[in-house]
């Protein structure tokens, strides 16, 4: 699917018309025709008002249709199933086994780390590795009455 087809999409879940979309303060129809095909792309403040005609936020809109040009990508293999993957990529089955013992080995150092770590400490490490656990932090700080955060929990 691209840009253009779910813009189409989204007006038709909407039950709009390219008239009733022009009507209601979007780009007149012509232009929405030729964005819906894909042989233009929109301005971002042509963008804003067919975000306004679909009744939905800019930013909404925006990543609806980025998305559909970005599909997700292949998942990984399951864990078990890396020894094949590598060996299909033409590794070797001493370097795949060197690799996984030195795998084994950073996961069990890892492992003993955080179990020294405070909950604090887990927390901060989290956020530095988390941008969105990071935002959420800063938009909804501990409230007032709240009772402190134990260390151990």
């Amino acid at each position: 699917m691209t840009y253009g087809e779910r813009l189409r999409e989204l007006r038709a879940e909407r039950g709009l018309s390219l008239r009733e979309v022009e009507e209601r303060g979007g780009p007149n129809k012509d232009t929405m025709s030729l964005i819906e095909r894909g042989v233009h792309r929109p301005q971002p403040q042509t963008l804003g008002r067919i975000a306004k005609a679909l009744s939905v936020g800019v930013t909404e809109l925006r990543s609806e249709l980025e998305a559909v040009e970005r599909p997700l990508g292949q998942a990984p293999p399951e864990t078990q199933d890396y020894g094949a993957v590598l060996k299909d990529m033409g590794f070797s089955p001493e370097q795949i086994e060197s690799w996984r013992t030195q795998d084994e080995r950073n996961n069990e150092a890892i492992a003993r780390s955080l179990e020294n770590m405070s909950a604090k400490d887990l927390l901060e490490l989290r956020m530095s590795t988390s941008p969105a656990l990071r935002r959420h932090f800063r938009g909804n700080p501990p409230r007032e009455d709240a009772p402190p955060r134990s260390e151990s929990a």
